[in-house]
């Protein structure tokens, strides 16, 4: 089984590995834009089906740029890389991921902000 420690840690290293951003689980002060953070996470487990659990992680993009048009270029590529190497062939434990939920806004003037809300089916033991 794989649990929130584990499944954040391979987010964290698809992102570090196949991205050109920093990416962080808690943003140092100095910090220069654009740079990837990793949010919350939840898991929840059902009762009736305890083999398996749903986590949902949240993946935020941050931006200094006039248009919004970098972080909606940067959730893209996180989207792909995602996406592309979160398989069932490399986490057998995963049988379903999907993006829930995206959002961009601007924060300030300069500033924008992308939110992706990604959601996992995790098995207790790979289908085969």
């Amino acid at each position: 089984m794989m649990s929130a420690l584990e499944l954040e840690g391979v987010i964290y290293k698809l992102l570090k590995d196949k991205t050109k951003f920093a990416v962080y689980n808690h943003v140092p002060d100095d910090a220069m834009a654009p740079f990837i953070r990793l949010g919350e996470i939840n898991f929840r487990q059902w009762l009736i089906a305890p083999e398996s659990v749903n986590a949902k992680l949240t993946i935020v993009i941050f931006s200094e740029e006039q248009s919004n048009q970098e972080v909606l270029r940067i959730t893209e590529e996180v989207a792909q890389v995602i996406g592309e190497n979160l398989s069932r062939a490399n986490f057998p434990n995963i049988i379903h991921s999907e993006i829930i939920n995206m959002n961009i806004s601007q924060l300030k003037n300069m500033t924008w902000c992308g939110e992706m809300e990604l959601e996992f089916k995790i098995i207790y033991t790979p289908l085969v």
